[in-house]
């Protein structure tokens, strides 16, 4: 039950920790001159919970680099990104946005940093895939039905979103073609 506003480079910023943080507001986090800004900023085997918190006016409402945190129930509201991770990805679910600039869940280049499944569960956020984001040998991703993913495509930085496998298994549960979403970040009919 606490705000975190006006830090400069972030709110919170956790390393090595497992903390429980919930019910606050995490708003006006914003130093241009650090791409990791915003409200809570995690590194180094992270796993905190982070759940029912409100993200407003920050550069990144989560960014997440070599850590599995539990994401949920959050709000995210005119940020730049509401949940950014580099590696590793956790669990992410029923957390919600609007009005942010990419209204979405960024993942960086690889799901798993660890010899580990990761199940990407389904949010009212579509998972924005900014560049090839790998399953590596020896781990595994679940997405779950109704999951949509969304690709980006750069021709100033020749960057683009999709996955790949080298060596691990992609799971995608349904029984229908669009039971999952692969689809533009240009697409907003869903």
């Amino acid at each position: 039950n606490s705000v975190f506003e006006y830090g400069g480079y972030y709110g919170i910023r956790l390393y090595d920790s497992d903390s429980v943080i919930s019910n606050n507001i995490f708003r006006f986090n914003t130093d241009k001159s650090e791409s990791r800004a915003g409200g809570i900023f995690m590194d180094v085997e992270s796993s905190p919970t982070i759940e029912s918190n409100v993200f407003q006016n920050n550069r990144t409402g989560i960014f997440s680099e070599y850590s599995t945190p539990i994401i949920k129930n959050n709000s995210f509201t005119n940020n730049e990104y509401p949940i950014v991770s580099g590696a590793g990805i956790g669990v992410i679910s029923g957390n919600s946005g609007s009005e942010n600039i990419n209204n979405g869940i960024l993942i960086g280049s690889e799901f798993n940093y660890k010899s580990a499944t990761t199940t990407l569960n389904v949010n009212s956020l579509p998972y924005i895939l900014s560049s090839n984001a790998q399953i590596k040998s020896g781990t595994g991703l679940v997405i779950e039905m109704g999951t949509v993913f969304k690709g980006y495509w750069d021709t100033s930085k020749f960057a683009r979103g999709g996955l790949y496998t080298n060596g691990g298994n992609i799971i995608v549960e349904g029984e229908n073609f669009d039971d999952v979403i692969f689809t533009s970040i240009f697409d907003d009919s869903v």
